[in-house]
């Protein structure tokens, strides 16, 4: 989720200088719908800065650009949860992926929860605070089966707000009524079908059943009006971006077998 919100107060935090390259995402998809110069000049430099460190693992107190992101840890988590689901089944060894499952989760649960306002959010660690931003990413520790029932409900109502995630073509990346919300722009508001899918499987195990097949429809109803693009316009159901895109055709065969009505 590279151009997303939550992370432009680090990112402004970089000064990238000259930086050459070229661009062929701008060439073929129209430009108002990806990052811009000033976000891809910081990405070029962030990947130059980790180079010349040799990928070393990162040092707090030395890093131009270094956060823990809530949605990354949710993927985790529930990877390392299917892998061990796969290796008992297999009878093989699956080293590690329990022991950190907890304490991903543990990470999730003590880091990146405002527990006043009952958020899961990102922290910047070079500053060691949680990131004010809500992002679709917040959503994600339902995937993981992070969320508690009653917080689990809370979050799928927020997908019937339309101060939230209430859009016609849910899941917006970004809440409608975010200063920062971009319709067409990348992370910055498009509906992503590979958020939703998340979304429906954690909202079914978090016991949310009725919300889960709500998205799972309306999904395959936005896909099957625009077509298999890459994101799309929450608010018009748009295809965006990248057409006839594998992931999202994939997926929605996946939710069609799932949710068959």
């Amino acid at each position: 989720m590279d151009n997303s919100p939550r992370w432009d107060a680090a990112m402004q935090r970089i000064d990238p200088g000259q930086v050459e390259y070229r661009r062929m995402d701008s060439t073929i998809i129209d430009p108002a719908q990806r990052p811009t110069r000033y976000d891809y000049d910081r990405y070029f430099f962030l990947v130059q800065e980790r180079a010349r460190r040799g990928f070393t693992d990162p040092v707090r107190l030395d890093e131009p650009f270094l956060v823990a992101d809530v949605g990354l840890a949710s993927i985790l988590c529930r990877a390392d949860e299917d892998l061990s689901a796969l290796a008992d089944a297999l009878g093989a060894p699956a080293p590690g992926a329990r022991a950190r499952r907890e304490r991903v989760l543990a990470g999730i649960e003590d880091k990146l929860l405002d527990s006043g306002r009952g958020r899961y959010l990102d922290r910047d660690v070079a500053t060691d605070a949680l990131i004010d931003v809500e992002h679709a990413a917040s959503l994600l520790p339902l995937f993981a089966g992070a969320v508690p029932a009653e917080a689990a409900a809370r979050l799928a109502r927020s997908l019937e707000d339309a101060g939230a995630y209430g859009a016609p073509f849910p899941v917006p990346s970004v809440p409608l009524s975010a200063a920062r919300f971009e319709a067409r722009r990348y992370w910055r508001g498009p509906t992503w079908v590979n958020v939703n899918w998340m979304l429906v499987d954690g909202l079914h195990r978090s016991g949310q059943s009725a919300a889960a097949a709500a998205l799972a429809s309306r999904t395959v109803e936005m896909v099957a009006r625009a077509g298999c693009f890459e994101y799309f316009d929450p608010r018009t159901g748009e295809g965006l971006g990248a057409g006839e895109f594998s992931w999202t055709a994939a997926l929605v065969i996946d939710l069609m077998a799932a949710w068959p009505e």
